[in-house]
């Protein structure tokens, strides 16, 4: 069963979207910030991680610039409602922007997840 990880500060938006995807067949792992999220890709690499932009301590640009450092090829799916983002968008393999309908959501992480035939 392929994974994602879900990287969002507000709890109501991770169990919102982990219980989406599950939905669709997914394991969905979570975490509250970008630390969280390092600690369960050095467990399991997920094959899709969902990252919010902003969040405390860690947030998703500096994870990102982790993930890309550290030369992991995880794609990554940036979540922001701020469009001010360009720079760190393209950094990203897939943007959604906040808020997004669910189709979106299933048609990006789909992008990511689909079973070699």
């Amino acid at each position: 069963m392929q994974s994602v990880l879900v990287v969002d500060d507000d709890p109501e938006v991770r169990a919102a979207l982990a219980g989406a995807l599950e939905e669709e067949g997914l394991a969905v792992r979570t975490a509250a910030n970008g630390v969280e999220a390092l600690r369960c890709i050095a467990v399991e690499e997920p094959a899709v991680v969902l990252l919010d932009l902003q969040m405390p301590g860690m947030d998703g640009a500096a994870l990102l610039d982790t993930l890309r450092t550290a030369r992991l090829t995880t794609p990554v799916v940036l979540m922001s409602a701020d469009t001010r983002c360009a720079a760190v968008v393209g950094r990203a393999d897939a943007y959604l922007a906040k808020p997004f309908e669910l189709n979106q959501l299933y048609d990006t992480v789909a992008q990511f997840t689909q079973q070699e035939a």
